[in-house]
């Protein structure tokens, strides 16, 4: 294949990505992406197959090149900062109106691009579950947390900075969400009283000072 018709689906996949984040796969046209991509229609059916066959190519490339949050082991001066600012810049992104708004209507075609969904929601939890397990265990020697069942402690985190944050995303429920109550919520249940003085000492601090922000918890997933 050569360069130029590389770059000329490189630019439909891009313009695809864009047109099914806005509109349904019914109301968008194969027509419309190849004009806007600069790219013929035969090539794109050469490809992709089919409007169905680029959408899931599309799908595929946009999870693919999402921003996911991804610890970072100096997180701060705190031995809970790390697992804080994980979960601040998890919780950011999935209330994310831009994110929730593209992925909802990328992600609505479940019989074209489930497969691809699944593989990757699998290794998205498994990172999580492992990060977070890593940051419990010693919080709770640390006397930080309370001694619970780990396993349950990190179904606790993952499910409080998950589920409530992406429904906020999804469905737009937020101009700006509240990222500290969605903490204190998370937290509160599991910290033992140093653990939560630990918490607020996190929250009051600056942004920009903490071991990790929203924005600079991101990184391209691989």
């Amino acid at each position: 294949m050569s360069d130029k018709k590389t770059r000329s689906i490189q630019r439909a996949v891009d313009v695809a990505i864009e047109a099914f984040r806005s509109h349904t796969l019914k109301d968008m046209s194969i027509n419309l992406i190849a004009k806007e991509a600069r790219c013929s229609t035969a090539t794109i059916y050469e490809v992709f197959g089919s409007k169905d066959g680029l959408y899931r190519v599309a799908a595929e490339a946009s999870i693919e090149r999402g921003d996911h949050p991804r610890i970072n082991p100096a997180g701060g001066p705190g031995q809970l900062d790390a697992l804080f600012s994980f979960c601040e810049a998890r919780i950011a992104h999935l209330a994310d109106h831009g994110r929730g708004r593209g992925e909802h209507l990328l992600n609505s075609k479940f019989e074209i691009s489930g497969a691809s969904i699944q593989h990757y929601v699998r290794r998205e939890l498994a990172y999580i579950h492992d990060v977070v397990e890593h940051q419990v265990d010693p919080a709770i020697h640390a006397g930080l947390m309370r001694p619970l069942n780990v396993a349950a402690v990190v179904h606790c985190i993952v499910s409080g900075t998950g589920f409530g944050p992406m429904v906020t995303g999804n469905y737009q429920l937020d101009c700006q969400p509240d990222v500290p109550g969605f903490m204190r919520l998370t937290f509160a249940p599991l910290l033992t009283e140093k653990g939560c003085e630990a918490l607020e000492a996190y929250l009051a601090e600056p942004e920009s000072h903490r071991g990790n922000s929203p924005e600079s918890g991101k990184q391209r997933f691989h």
